[in-house]
């Protein structure tokens, strides 16, 4: 069922009614009307009636009682001029209740009490609970009353309520604002707050602003107090400062500008700030106060500068490179004493001036240390390796620094970092090429590049290494058809940097003639039926077979050698003498002969697995060779085969074996076999293999007591002693060969006694509370020991000393172990004995025993060995060289020595005259410098040659003793040149080059010097000889031109100075090095010579003179050219005489020198003159040796080994008779060989 209301549609009633039905009566005053439908009076209420709706009756009574108070006020909210109040509605309110509403202004901004203010509200009457009071004071505290008023007038309580307005930024300035304190550099401003009222907040700090006399603000900020200081001002300046208020809300207006000047600098201090103190001689009222300049006196002591405020200059700088890093360089120096202030530090700076001493620097980047320091000393790291650097060290203080000093320092070398540039090749021939190249670029060298290594890769892979100080080098006798692999290394004093790349050269391919074969067709063929059947390339014989004395598939090996034999040197057992049938009727010259050997079987009792072959140092031209410093008793396999520059012969084996020498250590595992009361036997095994020497034929034994010693010798190895007395026995044994004994064993101890002595030395040690040791003497020792000399001593047996109330005797022995004999004994009641007069550097054996209570035998220690002192070695005297040539010094010295002593020499370059890069002092040590030092020791006599040395060059020689210690003496030093090197060892230099006419005039001609590659010269000469004058026959020898005017010296000059013109002028009327370079003469033919020097001091010199170039001054001149003409051998008279007698000089006659048929055959016939005077000599020198050798009893072995046999020394009537080894030329001889290299 569904109940549905309509809503009805309400009509409005009629006056004095509302309600739906317009049934319920209005109560509204005065009759007014009230709302249709909620009955709501549009005025008051009819009096007795209340509520909203005038619904509720009370009576006209409750009117008299009703309620006019105020509830409690509060804030509502506030702002910086209005304040809104509420307060509560009244209980009981009378009719027509309003609120009335006033304000007074109790406190103006938080300051002023007394200004009070009566404030009117716009709407002072209403019947809202809410007021807001405008137009107030920002910062101000403010009295709020409210009261009620009915509408019978009648008034309630009034309520009040105290309220502040917020805050707002000041209005007004600070006030007051002035300077406080001023002096030269600092200023004091103070202020008052703004004036109350114009506050409008709390003030909590202040923002200040200070200006320079230009506007620029010089400091901003703020402070919670009202004054403020500036410091660090300027002296004599005006400043101005101004200051505002500042609230939590914000800032208030600036005050206005207020300006100050700054005091001037009082006494002693001046500058802008007046932070420089014066140091003026004459006191501070003598000091400008702007600058600091002392107007009379000057500075006071220890100050310096314009205005006295520097420090001194450091002195003594000085700088050396670190010990590690070479380019760590320590500068130190002198501190500045007595400085009158603290902190005086030192400021370092440096720059670079010349990189890798090559690169100067144009950008003088100057180096601050990044701290100043305190001390005297400073280091400089990672700098530029050979480099030069200009280093600045100046005192610093707050005060002023001092003046710079500098020092100019260079950093130590390095290897290279990068190899040699531009390496070419210069110019090749068929078989020869020259290298040439670059240093390293400046920056990459880190040193003075003294050499270069090289590196030469041949067609075959095996490498040559060596080094040359020259840029440039010149391979030769290459393989053609062949490419060969070359590169090069820059090297320092420090080591070798890395090497260029690999440079090809292909050498080119060549046909070879008829009867020749091989890349340089250098070989010849040698096939039966002739040389058309030899094959180009290989030599083999396609054809045929090989030709007579000719084997191998190519034909180019030697007949085998034949009929060998090998025999025992008669002085020296471990060396061999070899001998073979040499190849007789062989066709070619330069046939020699290789020896090798290697050890098969060590002392016939160790064969060898690791056979290492030996070849002798050098191949012999002839039949016979010695092998020497073999094993002893040893077994060799020797091979010997001819040798030729063709090919090599098959080697012929041959055994040989060495002969026998004494052991060299004692039979091993001595021991005993079996002992008894009274026999004992003792075993050995033979000394190790190795140190026999020699077949052991028997052994030598000795059993020593102090009653005496037994000894013989056996060939077992056992040996039995029977019925030996009771005493302590010592057991030695030494094995024999056929050439001597070897050493003893060390000793075996025994003791015997009689049969019941066992059970009867036990009762005696139990009746003495002996214990077993306790009855011999105890810690025997040597204590003194001299050259002839010995002191034993030892402590008494401790059961012995406290059993017997007498003194204990002792028995004591000494034997000599090297002579075996007895030396001395003896008895004695003292634990010590000292035996004299005995042989220097000898081993003794020592016994002693005590005798015991029951007098039943001697107790033994065990036995001692001592030896005696060595005399000490005397140094020798008067050392010096008695003869000498190129390669060889006779080194003589006198001594007082006994005859054990041998003597040592140790010799060391001291300098090279011709080696510009050579340095004395890294040579002079012979000791630090073992790699430069020879040493020969075992000498025996009192001279020595040393051979295998450099011409031209100095040697520091030390001869010192040896004892048979092996102590040595101090050394007896003293220094020696060689002879000067000749035209042997210094390359005879290509004769100069004329130029006819060129840059002349009719006395003068110039001339172009040839380039040089010898090495063992110092320095050049240049020498003219007018040929109508005669020089000494056989050899080059010029004066000065006043001592000889047809034959001199016309110019000298020097290698190390590097000062050799390529063109020089002869006869330009000059003076080179003291030479007069005097004019020529017209109408003369002259010879001009180019010579090498070899100087070593003002007396001692060589010389290698070029081939001479000729020129012809003409009597008159042609077109201003002097005329160069042919030499005629009519023109001049003693050329034969300076020509020398060598075919390669005369090749290096000039082209346009030509000679003619007479030339030749006088050269001819003099060639053949000197060879048969050469030949004359030598077999004059030979008989006179040989008859001398016969004579000469007393002659002594020669003091060199024979693989050494360079010279030879012989001794006759006590004086020594000297051959020295001839000169080689330079390229005959290893050391000059290696030097030259």
């Amino acid at each position: 069922m569904i109940v549905s209301k309509l809503a009805t549609v309400h009509q409005e009633c009629e006056a004095g009614k509302f309600g739906q039905r317009c049934d319920t009566v209005c109560h509204c005053a005065e009759g007014s009307s009230c709302h249709f439908y909620t009955g709501k009076c549009e005025g008051n209420c009819e009096p007795g009636w209340t509520g909203d709706y005038c619904e509720n009756y009370v009576g006209l009574e409750a009117l008299e009682n009703c309620n006019t108070s105020v509830g409690e006020l509060s804030v509502q909210s506030q702002t910086i001029n209005s304040l809104t109040i509420h307060w509560q509605p009244t209980i009981n309110a009378c009719t027509d209740l309003t609120y009335n509403v006033k304000a007074y202004m109790a406190s103006l901004d938080q300051c002023d009490s007394e200004s009070v203010e009566f404030i009117t509200p716009q709407q002072s009457n209403t019947t809202s609970t809410t007021m807001t009071v405008s137009n107030l004071k920002p910062y101000s505290t403010y009295v709020i009353y409210v009261k009620g008023v009915a509408a019978d007038e009648k008034v309630g309580q009034e309520q009040f309520i105290l309220a502040k307005t917020n805050q707002q930024e000041p209005n007004g300035t600070p006030t007051d604002v002035k300077v406080k304190s001023v002096n030269s550099d600092s200023i004091t401003f103070d202020w008052d707050q703004p004036s109350c009222g114009q506050r409008h907040g709390e003030i909590i700090s202040y923002t200040y602003t200070l200006t320079d006399s230009s506007n620029q603000v010089l400091q901003t900020g703020s402070t919670e107090d009202d004054a403020i200081t500036f410091t660090g001002l300027e002296s004599s300046a005006q400043y101005s400062f101004m200051v505002a208020a500042d609230t939590s809300v914000g800032t208030g207006p600036y005050s206005e500008l207020l300006q100050q000047d700054t005091q001037a600098c009082i006494d002693g201090r001046y500058g802008k700030y007046c932070n420089g103190t014066c140091h003026c001689a004459l006191g501070d009222s003598m000091c400008d106060p702007e600058t600091g300049v002392c107007v009379t006196g000057g500075c006071d002591v220890q100050w310096y500068g314009e205005a006295c405020q520097e420090p001194g200059t450091v002195s003594n700088a000085i700088s050396t490179i670190d010990s590690t890093d070479s380019n760590t360089i320590e500068i130190s120096w002198d501190p500045i004493a007595d400085y009158p202030c603290p902190g005086l530090n030192y400021m370092v700076e440096y720059e670079l001036i010349s990189k890798d001493q090559c690169q100067l620097e144009a950008d003088l980047a100057r180096i601050r240390l990044a701290d100043d320091i305190n001390q005297s000393s400073a280091r400089l790291t990672d700098l530029e390796f050979y480099s030069t650097y200009l280093v600045y060290i100046r005192a610093v203080h707050p005060t002023g620094n001092g003046q710079s000093a500098k020092i100019f320092v260079q950093t130590g070398e390095s290897v290279p970092t990068l190899p040699p540039t531009h390496v070419a090749i210069d110019y090749d021939t068929t078989d020869s090429v020259r290298f040439l190249w670059d240093m390293p670029s400046c920056g990459d060298r880190n040193g003075d590049v003294s050499s270069y290594a090289y590196r030469l890769v041949n067609p075959d892979g095996n490498t040559t290494e060596d080094s040359i100080q020259d840029n440039m080098i010149i391979f030769s006798d290459l393989q053609v058809n062949s490419v060969y692999r070359f590169s090069t290394a820059a090297v320092t004093s420090v080591g070798r940097g890395p090497f260029s790349a690999p440079i090809e050269h292909h050498t080119p391919q060549i046909e070879c003639p008829v009867g020749r074969f091989g890349p340089l067709c250098d070989n010849t063929c040698h096939c039966d039926l002739g040389d058309s059947v030899c094959d180009p390339m290989t030599g083999m014989c396609t054809e045929g077979g090989c030709d007579l004395h000719w084997n191998g598939d190519t034909c180019q090996e030697p007949d085998e050698i034949s009929s060998v034999t090998a025999t025992i040197d008669s002085t020296d057992s471990n060396t061999i003498e070899i001998n073979w049938d040499p190849i007789a009727d062989y066709p070619c010259p330069g046939l020699n002969y290789m020896v090798e050997y290697e050890l098969i079987n060590k002392d016939q009792c160790k064969l060898e697995n690791d056979q290492s072959r030996i070849r002798l140092a050098d191949d012999i031209n002839q039949s016979s060779a010695r092998l020497t410093g073999l094993e002893f008793y040893s077994t060799y396999l020797v091979y010997i085969r001819a040798i030729h520059s063709a090919g090599n012969g098959q080697p012929l084996l041959s055994v040989a074996q060495t002969g026998e020498t004494a052991p060299t250590s004692s039979p091993t595992n001595v021991n005993i076999y079996d002992e008894t009361n009274s026999s004992v036997t003792f075993t050995w095994n033979a000394p190790a293999c190795g140190d026999r020497g020699g077949e052991i034929l028997s052994y030598l034994y000795h059993l020593i007591s102090l009653n005496g010693t037994k000894g013989g010798s056996t060939q077992d190895n056992i040996v039995t002693f029977k019925d030996l007395p009771p005493t302590s026995y010592s057991f030695f044994v030494a094995a024999s060969t056929s050439s001597g004994r070897g050493p003893f064993s060390q000793a075996v101890m025994y003791t015997s006694y009689l049969d019941n002595e066992e059970e009867k030395m036990q009762n005696k040690l139990e009746e003495i509370q002996c214990t077993g040791g306790n009855d011999i003497p105890s810690d025997v020792t040597a204590t003194s020991i001299t050259t002839q000399s010995i002191e034993f001593t030892w402590n008494p047996p401790p059961c012995l000393l406290e059993y017997q109330a007498k003194p204990i005797n002792y028995t004591y022995k000494l034997t000599s172990l090297v002579a075996n004999v007895n030396v001395s004994s003896g008895e004695t009641e003292d634990t010590k004995v000292t035996f004299h007069h005995l042989e220097p550097s000898t081993t003794f054996m020592f016994l002693v025993a005590s005798t015991s209570p029951s007098e039943e035998g001697l107790k033994f220690a065990e036995p001692l060995m001592a030896n005696t002192l060595a005399n000490e070695p005397e140094t020798p005297s008067n050392s010096h060289v008695a003869m000498k040539n190129q390669e060889s010094l006779f080194v003589t010295w006198d001594s007082n020595a006994d005859s054990h002593s041998k003597y040592m020499i140790n010799y060391a370059i001291l300098d090279m005259p011709y080696n510009l890069n050579f340095s004395s002092d890294s040579m002079s040590d012979m000791i630090r410098s073992r790699r430069q030092t020879s040493s020969i020791d075992s000498i025996e006599g009192t001279g020595y040659l040393l051979t295998d040395l450099l011409p031209s060059t100095k040697y520091e020689i030390q001869v010192s003793s040896t004892n048979q210690d092996g102590q040595s003496s101090m050394p007896d030093v003293f220094t020696a040149y060689t002879e000067p090197a000749d035209h042997t060892y210094m390359l005879v230099p290509d004769p100069p080059i004329v130029v006819g006419g060129m840059d002349s005039n009719d006395t003068s001609v110039d001339i172009i010097l040839p380039e040089v590659q010898s090495r063992f010269h110092t320095g050049y000469q240049l020498a003219v000889h007018r040929c109508d004058t005669s020089l000494p026959p056989g050899r080059l020898e010029f004066d000065s031109y006043y001592e000889s005017p047809t034959a001199y010296v016309t110019a000298e000059f020097s290698k190390a100075a590097q000062n050799l013109p390529h063109i020089f002028t002869i006869g330009d009327d000059q003076t080179y090095s003291g030479f007069y370079n005097a004019p020529l003469q017209p109408g003369f033919m002259y010879f001009i010579y180019f010579g090498l020097v070899s100087q070593l001091n003002d007396t001692e010199a060589g010389y290698s003179w070029s081939p001479a170039a000729k020129v012809k001054i003409l009597e008159t001149v042609q077109d201003d050219k002097t005329l160069v003409t042919p030499l005629n051998l009519t023109d001049c008279q003693g050329l034969i005489s300076i020509l020398p007698a060598n075919s390669s000089f005369l090749n290096g006659l000039m082209s346009n020198q030509v000679a003619d048929s007479r030339l030749w055959f006088i050269i001819t016939l003099c060639v053949a003159c000197v060879l048969f005077l050469i030949l004359i000599f030598i077999l004059a020198v030979w008989l006179i040796k040989y008859s001398a050798r016969k004579s000469d009893e007393g002659y002594a072995t020669e003091l060199l080994p024979p693989t050494e046999r360079r010279g030879t020394i012989g001794r006759r009537s006590g004086e020594y008779t000297v051959t020295l080894p001839r000169p080689v030329p330079h390229l005959g001889s290893e050391s000059i060989r290696q030097a030259w290299q």
